[in-house]
């Protein structure tokens, strides 16, 4: 194990305990000893986003998809990051590329219908949430996004069902918490 990935895996485990700070540290110094490493990138960019540095996790997120343009996570992450940025183009062409690369996971479809909500697209928005519901039935997010852009297309009794099973998935999940 070299000291770039030992840098990383260090990164993701304080990621895991909720300390962005010290985890973007360590995805730095891997990104130093191996510049080439996606990974590291990827790491960086996750722990800017969770420190509300969007602009920062976007350069981040650049870098690891330019090493590894295959990589969904990066296109993903960068989408995430331009959303956050107000750039609800770009975003959209970043889940665009992610979801072409991993067959569509949710995440991907999530945030393609956030981004083409936040341009004004409900359409097209609620074409991304079905389809991010179809991958994962369990997801309050992808129902939730469904039910918001179907609201805004006028389509209320549609979007009530939708908010019906978000609130369904979400009161499971809090019951399972208890």
């Amino acid at each position: 194990l070299g000291a770039g990935a030992a840098c990383v895996g260090l990164g993701n485990a304080l990621l895991g305990a909720g300390q962005a700070g010290g985890a973007a540290d360590a995805f730095r110094r891997a990104a130093k000893l191996d510049g080439g490493s996606a990974r590291a990138w990827i790491g960086l960019g996750e722990a800017l986003l969770k420190t509300d540095r969007a602009e920062g996790a976007a350069d981040a997120f650049r870098r690891a998809a330019r090493l590894d343009g295959g990589s969904a996570r990066a296109w993903i992450g960068l989408g995430s990051a331009l959303l956050k940025t107000g750039r609800v183009e770009g975003a959209a062409d970043a889940f665009r590329r992610a979801a072409k690369l991993d067959g569509g996971s949710a995440r991907a479809w999530i945030g393609l219908g956030e981004a083409l909500l936040g341009s004004g697209q409900a359409g097209g928005a609620a074409d991304a949430f079905r389809r991010a519901a179809e991958r994962d039935g369990g997801s309050a997010q992808a129902w939730s996004g469904l039910a918001r852009s179907l609201a805004v297309a006028g389509k209320d009794e549609e979007a009530g069902r939708a908010r019906n099973k978000a609130a369904e998935i979400q009161g499971t999940r809090d019951i399972h918490r208890r």
